[in-house]
């Protein structure tokens, strides 16, 4: 990389926080992070190779260096205007606007020209600047919080929520999000069939919205039966636009794949499986539309933040994570530290980019029922499958249950929202359980077969749910959150008979609803104690 001309006088610098009363290691004479030569650097890759200007998400002001944030703002300008890009148009534009001067002329811009050795090394130079961006970025958060704690008079709540609320902003919390408003002539004049966020799930030509912008599915699992390989044959043909098992995608997506489990060769070997087994040779839409990240170390909120900067990067409209939990760095089992990750942290990310996540969970120890193992008896139960607290079902929109049959035949439900898939048996016929087997001829690819008889016959419960899993199925949200204060038996009752009959499944005795109200404290929604009953 060639040597730049030295760097002007900052003008632009974030000043460093001072330390306590009169502390001698006081930093304000330092400069805040900055990186020029990977500033120095992007811009080579952008003037050697214009079209990296679409895939950049680096803003000019992330970068330090004042002649490099008017050198980018020139780049963005000609692409934008459909000029090209070269050292000489750049040199005009600058001269034009009369700031060639003021970023060390030609010469400089020729030593920017020289900064990089190849354009292909500019996602190693952004993630630098943005790293450092972000540090100054709490830096002078910080600062400022410490300025407004010594000058602050007045309630001390009120200083903490304007503390937090800043910390929140520059370590990923975004505030709080009002949402949007809609009148009740806004919802019925909707027209769902068209959704334009719809990513996943067409039936006709119409949108079934089984997956809209900035949703979530689990694909749960127990250990080594596959999930790995499954999720990234989900990916293959979202990539090239191709339906799967009667499972389409609006269009080609472009598939970012997050795992922590396999080294290279096992994804390689998952990768020519499945182009093999879906036929995919020389597919170039699949070259464009996916990007495997292998990594581990990065957990909780860190995550989040980064996760939100690959999405917006690739531009990816589809997340694959396999698993999400080898990210979460929180107590499974705690519904308050869940909500926390997917809630706060992780759904603002899915929601400000749009993105479907879909991820790998694996499921506990085989619960026991009717003698037998592992053979959940409802849907309900099939969602609920994954280990850890209910709140990681209660927040994803759509869940899959793979389960082994043994003699390798294995069953993929729907569990949560499963008729809006639009998965189909090999005839056609419309299902909520699709009947798979691992590829038996050495590939690593899943492969449909014709349901057998007497499968049909064991899940006979799943297609015909008693009265208890209607409603439980259809959803009793307006109880629950009317459970603001504890209430009786009778009481609860009540309110859910109330509610089941306006979701069109009215019952009459007492005792579907006690069921109802056992399924929900068995699974921690709700809170028994002195004889009441309050939301966890």
């Amino acid at each position: 990389m060639k040597t730049l001309l030295s760097r002007p006088p900052v003008v632009n610098a974030v000043a460093a926080p001072r330390r306590a009363r009169g502390d001698k290691s006081a930093t304000s004479d330092r400069l805040p992070p900055n990186s020029s030569e990977c500033e120095a650097g992007l811009l080579s890759c952008a003037l050697a190779q214009p079209d990296l200007l679409d895939e950049i998400t680096a803003v000019p002001s992330d970068l330090y260096d004042l002649r490099h944030g008017e050198i980018f703002r020139a780049l963005i300008h000609l692409r934008k205007i459909n000029q090209p890009i070269d050292i000489i148009t750049v040199q005009q534009f600058l001269k034009d606007q009369k700031r060639l001067d003021k970023i060390g002329g030609i010469a400089y811009l020729s030593d920017i020209q020289d900064a990089s050795p190849s354009p292909a090394n500019w996602p190693a130079y952004q993630e630098k600047i943005l790293e450092k961006s972000e540090l100054r970025k709490i830096i002078k958060t910080c600062s400022g919080i410490v300025s407004q704690i010594y000058d602050f008079e007045g309630d001390i709540a009120e200083l903490k929520f304007s503390v937090q609320s800043d910390l929140g902003e520059v370590f990923g919390e975004r505030k709080i999000n009002d949402g949007e408003t809609s009148s009740w002539s806004d919802l019925i004049g909707f027209e769902t069939s068209t959704d334009s966020n719809n990513v996943i799930g067409l039936y006709n030509g119409k949108a079934t919205r089984w997956l809209c912008r900035g949703h979530s599915a689990w694909l749960i699992g127990p250990s080594g039966v596959g999930k790995s390989s499954l999720l990234l044959q989900f990916g293959a043909s979202f990539a090239a636009g191709k339906s799967l098992w009667g499972i389409t995608p609006q269009k080609p997506l472009r598939v970012l794949i997050i795992q922590a489990e396999n080294d290279r060769g096992d994804m390689a070997e998952m990768a020519r499986g499945i182009e093999h087994g879906l036929n995919l040779f020389g597919n170039e839409l699949l070259q464009q539309n996916i990007r495997v990240r292998s990594v581990t170390g990065i957990i909780g909120q860190q995550f989040c933040v980064w996760l939100r900067r690959e999405i917006e990067s690739f531009k990816a409209e589809v997340v694959l994570v396999d698993p999400l939990l080898a990210f979460g760095g929180f107590d499974v089992s705690r519904q308050d530290q869940a909500s926390q990750f997917c809630r706060v942290w992780l759904d603002p990310v899915l929601r400000d980019t749009g993105a479907v996540m879909i991820a790998a969970h694996h499921t506990g120890k085989p619960a026991r029922r009717d003698g037998r193992n592992n053979v959940p008896q409802t849907l309900t139960e099939m969602a609920y499958a994954g280990i850890g607290s209910s709140e990681l079902v209660n927040w994803a929109r759509a869940v899959m249950l793979l389960e082994n049959h043994g003699d390798n035949n294995f069953m993929l439900h729907f569990a949560k929202r499963g008729s809006r898939a639009g998965a189909t048996h090999p005839n056609g016929e419309p299902t909520t359980m699709l009947c798979l087997r691992h590829a038996t001829d050495g590939n690593i690819f899943w492969e449909q077969i014709a349901p057998v008889e007497q499968e049909q016959r064991d899940n006979k419960a799943v297609k015909n749910p008693s009265k208890v899993e209607a409603v439980i199925a259809a959803g009793i949200g307006p109880v629950l959150d009317s459970l603001t204060e504890p209430v009786s038996l009778r009481e609860l009752v009540r309110r859910i008979k109330n509610h089941a009959a306006t979701i069109k499944h009215p019952f009459t005795g007492d005792g579907t609803g006690r069921k109802i109200i056992e399924h929900f404290v068995t699974v921690g929604t709700i809170k028994y104690c002195d004889e009441k009953y309050t939301k966890s």
